[in-house]
């Protein structure tokens, strides 16, 4: 045989018939790799197969079926998904012949995902009963919102899918799972009265009622106070399930890193609006969350979206140290050609290196927690140096976001994990803003040097 041909998961392990996985091809004539690119190379080659990026499904017969790229990603509530994924769960349903899936816009903001189905022949497809089978296969973020039912799907001459072509505007044969009663469509464009998905006004996260009040699903009083720390169940509520005893600590350490940096313009924000509105508490808390921005705090959540891009675009499962180099290359080079900054880097204050950031990744190595994303961060800082003659240190917010996603914080939610810990250190301004304020010799101290004639 010229030409050998296998499909794996992510683990690595061949599929099942039926199945969708990376297809990797073996042969006399593939590259022995990239000049002078040993990171590249290492990423795509192993043991002689060429890593393709192609998603196909194993028909079985020596055949494969391309239903995608590894490389396709929808970014959706933070999170990153793979259309492949939700269109192999779709067509796992008995009535659904094909499916696609695209990114469509969103009115909030990033993306929500809409499906397009064909039926199998001589099936009726039931939209309630497709999408209640996908959110059984997949994470409530991987559901479509809008599945829209087709004839027959677009496809190019080799037969690959061409999603280019399908449309992202609104539709009148669209069903909007996320519309409520009296709004959602149905596939005439009538409007219907009652919601498709009964579930679309419900929550995990807390309910209530005359005698009892519900958190995570569990009994407040008896199950969760005095159980839980703020940390446990901050962690709870956004990754649904409790941390082990090493990713308590490090979020932790995290949290507490995180809590205060002194008079930052977000302290002052809050200060400020309590000098003016000391009536609206509430207010002057929000102002400082308000200033957390990508300078102060904010590179938490812009270096763990960062990380957590890089590596799913990598389609790396394991990566070492050379593939997570080659990342890291690829990620400051982008930024750099498009004249970002890269987040995570320098410090206006700690100049010379931050004194959280060593603390965050010995703490992780403890913890058995120093994973890829903390690893690529190290990398990221390298490559910089290397390319701008600039060392521009790892700061403690991007080591603080890249250490909550190896402990198991999804990257969507480190921005809000990070805010979490900083209105600690707003409503301690507050306090001691009440007791010896600065807001209001601030203000007079700027006004009277702003007070002469503008020249």
């Amino acid at each position: 045989m010229v030409n050998e041909a296998r499909v794996l998961d992510e683990d690595g392990e061949p599929v099942a018939t039926g199945e969708v996985g990376e297809l990797e091809l073996r042969n006399p004539v593939i590259m022995k790799g990239y000049y002078e690119m040993p990171e590249a190379t290492a990423a795509v080659l192993h043991d002689g197969w060429l890593r393709t990026g192609d998603l196909v499904r194993d028909d079985g017969d020596e055949t494969f079926t391309f239903v995608g790229r590894a490389k396709e990603v929808i970014r959706r509530r933070g999170e990153n998904l793979s259309p492949a994924e939700v269109e192999a769960a779709l067509e796992r349903h008995p009535t659904v012949a094909e499916a696609a899936v695209i990114a469509v816009p969103s009115e909030l903001s990033e993306d929500d995902v809409k499906a397009f189905v064909v039926a199998s022949p001589g099936a009726e497809i039931d939209l309630t009963a497709v999408r209640a089978f996908a959110a059984g296969e997949l994470a409530a973020f991987k559901v479509p919102r809008y599945v829209e039912v087709v004839d027959e799907l677009p496809h190019g001459p080799t037969g690959r899918l061409t999603k280019h072509v399908l449309p992202t505007e609104r539709t009148t044969r669209e069903v909007d799972f996320a519309a409520p009663p009296g709004q959602a469509r149905d596939v005439d464009g009538a409007a219907d009265e009652s919601p498709r998905d009964e579930t679309w006004l419900t929550t995990w996260i807390g309910s209530s009622s005359a005698d009892h009040i519900r958190v995570a699903g569990r009994d407040l009083p008896s199950e969760v106070m005095g159980h839980l720390t703020l940390t446990d169940l901050s962690y709870l509520l956004v990754t649904r399930r409790e941390p082990t005893d090493a990713q308590r600590r490090l979020v932790d350490a995290v949290l507490v890193s995180l809590a205060d940096h002194g008079l930052t313009p977000s302290a002052l924000a809050t200060r400020l609006t309590y000098t003016g509105a000391p009536e609206s508490l509430q207010g002057a808390v929000a102002a400082g969350l308000l200033g957390a921005g990508r300078v102060f705090l904010g590179p938490t959540g812009d270096t763990a979206e960062q990380l957590a891009d890089a590596l799913e675009r990598s389609g790396a499962t394991d990566p070492d140290d050379a593939t997570l180099r080659a990342i890291a290359a690829e990620l400051v080079d982008t930024a750099r050609a498009a004249g970002a900054r890269v987040p995570g880097l320098g410090h206006p204050v700690h100049k010379g290196g931050d004194p959280r950031t060593p603390r965050i990744y010995e703490l992780a190595e403890e913890e058995g927690l120093l994973g890829p994303h903390l690893r690529l961060l190290a990398f990221v800082a390298e490559v910089h140096a290397e390319r701008t003659g600039r060392a521009l240190p790892v700061n403690g917010a991007g080591a603080g976001g890249a250490a909550l996603l190896d402990a198991g914080v999804p990257a969507g939610a480190v921005r809000g994990m990070a805010l979490i810990a900083r209105t600690a250190g707003l409503v301690a301004h507050l306090v001691e803003e009440a007791g010896a304020p600065i807001g209001m010799p601030l203000w007079l101290e700027v006004e009277s040097r702003a007070g002469g004639d503008v020249p």
